[in-house]
């Protein structure tokens, strides 16, 4: 490609001038392009995006598949933070952009106990907008009783009724939740990836 014109030495600007008009025609010059890429190095990727990751578990397992959620999205350029909502505050929810949040349902369709702050905070009178939140949510639980993955359902109910936007449908798992659970992931992660 040519080069951007240059004022020649003899043109009636100082140095400093002349180096200022120089800079700014080279800066808009069409054919002038800086490369894209050094060869011999990797391209450069995009910054890495944080995701908040919440679980509530009563007997580990819901625990154990967050963390593994974590380091699955490390291979998509996802960062997660993996929350108990046990510790979590519920006020920081104003400060979320990007919310994953697993939990089991206990009893008859209750959240485990570890989740019964967040619980009642989203489901307060006074409650926060969370319009600025893009979610997933993912159930376990357990078909063989009544309330099948409540909480969860309730969580994602609520969740939309405050404004936050789906990053992919909830999933309700069953006993057997590998197949489900990675489905949910890679729907999560590609969404995720594709819409900063």
């Amino acid at each position: 490609m040519p080069n951007a014109p240059v004022f020649p030495e003899n043109a009636p600007f100082n140095a400093d001038q002349r180096a200022w008009l120089n800079g700014m025609i080279a800066a808009l010059y069409p054919y002038q392009s800086a490369p894209t890429s050094t060869p011999g190095l990797p391209e450069p990727r995009t910054p890495s995006l944080p995701v908040t990751l919440l679980y509530a578990s009563q007997t580990g397992t819901t625990e154990a598949l967050a963390k593994k959620t974590a380091k699955s999205a490390q291979k998509h350029n996802l960062i997660c933070t993996v929350s108990d909502l046990a510790t979590y505050e519920p006020d920081h929810l104003t400060k979320e952009t990007r919310l994953l949040i697993l939990t089991s349902t206990y009893g008859d369709g209750e959240p485990p106990d570890s989740a019964k702050a967040f619980y009642d905070h989203i489901h307060s009178a006074n409650a926060p907008s969370l319009a600025h939140i893009a979610y997933s949510v993912l159930g376990l639980g357990d078909s063989g009783y009544p309330d099948f993955n409540q909480c969860a359902r309730d969580i994602d109910a609520r969740m939309a009724a405050l404004g936050a936007t789906r990053i992919s449908a909830p999933v309700y798992c069953d006993v057997d939740y590998d197949s489900e659970a990675a489905a949910w992931q890679t729907a999560c992660f590609t969404s995720l990836s594709t819409t900063n």
